[in-house]
């Protein structure tokens, strides 16, 4: 059986080397498992054309700092229309997560690293080696990374560490929240998963940053 190796790939302008690498493992007859191993990929929404400012529009500056990575993974119910389709999207699984048909019934995964700025770069660079391990490859999921800035400061490297749920209320992530990213719904292997990377300068209006799906709307999928 073949493996998607981690590793630099060639990638499209404007995206990022990801960070999470998605493994699952099959049981083959008579053998040990095998690891199927895929790559997650941090890319820019398409409608976007600016670069991924602070609140404020303006680039972030070195004091807005980010420290803590949680990833949750989830599970995507066998209803959701848009499941399984050719075009889905990040919007896709914020509909599920906003609607209650996705759920996290895997473990989180959470990462700490020394304060770092809210930036894409560092995100990649942070969050290089964090793994979620153990997946179906008969299911679909949707997956979700907030990077936040917990106000404490690690040792480098960054390193795994113990989620604790107070980071995910919503009144702290209001002020903590520094990254959000997205992805379509997705099944493991054999290709890499793109997960939408949005910004606290992304919000809807006018405006070369302005969507239909700004930040928040990352951080709190709004119920349809």
């Amino acid at each position: 059986m073949t493996k998607a190796q981690p590793g630099i790939h060639q990638l499209p302008r404007g995206c990022l080397l990801a960070v999470i690498v998605v493994a699952s493992s099959l049981a083959l007859a008579g053998c040990a498992p095998a690891p199927v191993v895929d790559q997650a990929l941090f890319q820019r929404p398409m409608n976007l054309r600016g670069e991924c400012d602070g609140p404020d529009g303006q680039p972030v500056p070195d004091t807005v700092t980010m420290d803590t990575y949680i990833v949750q993974t989830y599970d995507v119910a066998p209803t959701f229309a848009r499941a399984r389709s050719t075009d889905a999207n990040s919007t896709d699984c914020q509909t599920c997560i906003g609607t209650g048909q996705c759920v996290i019934e895997h473990p989180r995964v959470c990462t700490c690293s020394s304060s770092v700025t809210a930036i894409p770069d560092n995100l990649s660079t942070e969050m290089a080696n964090t793994t979620i391990p153990s997946l179906d490859t008969n299911d679909v999921y949707c997956f979700r990374v907030l990077a936040v800035g917990n106000g404490t400061v690690g040792n480098p490297p960054a390193a795994p560490c113990t989620c604790n749920l107070a980071w995910e209320d919503p009144t702290w992530l209001m002020a903590h929240a520094r990254l959000c990213a997205l992805s379509a719904p997705a099944a493991i292997g054999p290709l890499d998963i793109r997960m939408d990377l949005k910004c606290p300068g992304d919000r809807s209006g006018s405006g070369q940053n302005s969507n239909s799906s700004p930040f928040m709307d990352c951080v709190f999928p709004p119920m349809m």
